[in-house]
């Protein structure tokens, strides 16, 4: 990745690096192939033909016939080589594409799981805080031996879930030869930052740069072959052929003998051939504005369950900060006049980090939400690449 080990990675020095080895392939020099010229031919086939008569071989027929080409026929051949030569559609762009957006959802599965990391500990502790106090409690008589099992098959589980989220996080950054480095999501863009950035994407600006270049590569590789067809439709000399009869004692027998064919240009023989491209160039403007009405209205659909998504995290997380309020304000009123459970107390902090880790879930949708937009306007792909998580 070209990261150096056991340093922090922040959500920039991710980015560049997880692309710069696939941007860079992207400006490699062209294969040997495009080096070799074309030289188009002057002949188009060449015919030996040869006959007899009652098997005499004295009067064997030989003929030699020439299929030459035109002019126009040579340069449309030239034109057409040279932008097939000339490609502008890179093999490697769709895997670029796709190690871009596995790339950022990546850093957001990392953050995730650091964050969910943090509150699995913390839940942790506060288990094994309830454990201690409820060992305490055996001895009473109102003690609930079911509680004190439950609680220890809630440690249990949530061991299993920090050994699966070590895993995870070690199984991603393995894959980016991070196995050694520390995380840093400072620099993550934040729920305001994305509401931001998802409102300034207008529908009706975007453009599909590497698309559009392929769009016009195929009108003009559609005109090329346009124009082949009809310099073939307009050739008027067909063949030349040289004859020879053999030899024969007939003095008024025709030896050697030479033929030509002419045609009459516009004859048809490709007329469909030639109506079909010329079909298909006039659609290439139409099924371009349809691909890009089809661009801005996933676009369009893409911001508005992403800014969905965010206003219902916001509601819920407002809604959830509002009863923490009110129930701090009941215990510390409890805490005053009389004691309180502890067990009642951990109860209350428990539900607090249950309620942050719900609350992080929807975060985490709302992230691959915002991933889905960039991809889906391709504004994730344009050139040069922008880093939208930062």
């Amino acid at each position: 990745m070209g990261l150096t080990q056991d340093m922090t990675v922040t959500t920039q020095s991710f980015f560049d690096s997880a692309t710069r080895q696939l941007v860079s392939s992207l400006s490699l020099p062209a294969s040997a192939t495009s080096e070799h010229s074309f030289k188009a031919p002057h002949i188009e086939g060449l015919e030996f033909r040869t006959e007899t008569n009652d098997f005499d071989l004295s009067e064997q027929d030989y003929t030699f016939r020439i299929s030459p080409t035109s002019k126009k026929i040579r340069k449309a051949q030239k034109d057409l080589y040279e932008l097939y030569v000339n490609n502008p559609e890179n093999p490697l762009l769709s895997t670029l594409n796709s190690e871009i957006e596995t790339s950022y959802q990546s850093w957001i599965e990392l953050y995730v799981t650091h964050e969910r990391q943090a509150l699995s500990e913390d839940l942790l502790d506060l288990m094994e805080k309830k454990k201690a106090v409820l060992e305490k409690m055996i001895i009473l008589p109102d003690f609930k031996l079911k509680d004190f099992v439950d609680l220890q098959k809630e440690v249990a589980e949530l061991d299993i879930d920090k050994v699966l989220l070590e895993q995870k996080q070690k199984a991603i950054a393995t894959s980016y030869d991070l196995q050694y480095s520390s995380f840093s999501f400072i620099d993550l863009i934040n729920v305001d930052e994305i509401e931001s950035t998802i409102k300034s994407i207008d529908p009706n600006s975007l453009s599909q740069d590497d698309k559009e270049e392929i769009a016009l590569y195929e009108k003009d590789l559609l005109q090329k072959e346009l124009n082949l067809e009809l310099a073939e439709n307009q050739k008027i000399f067909e063949w030349g052929q040289l004859a020879y009869r053999g030899i024969n004692g007939n003095p008024l027998k025709e030896v050697v003998s030479i033929g030509a064919a002419f045609r009459w240009p516009h004859d048809g023989n490709n007329r469909l051939k030639i109506e079909e491209l010329k079909i298909k160039l006039n659609q290439i403007d139409g099924d371009r504005f349809i691909e890009d009405e089809k661009l801005s209205i996933a676009t369009e659909s893409a911001k508005a369950e992403t800014l969905a998504k965010i206003e219902t995290y916001r509601r819920i997380v407002n809604l959830r900060e509002t009863q923490k309020i009110a129930t701090q304000k009941i215990v510390s009123l409890l805490l005053k006049d009389q004691n309180v459970d502890p067990i009642d107390l951990l109860n209350i902090k428990e539900d607090e980090l249950k309620e942050q880790i719900a609350s992080l879930e929807l975060l985490e949708g709302i992230y691959n939400s915002y991933i889905n937009t960039l991809s889906v306007s391709r504004l994730m792909y344009k050139m040069p690449l922008n880093n939208y998580l930062r």
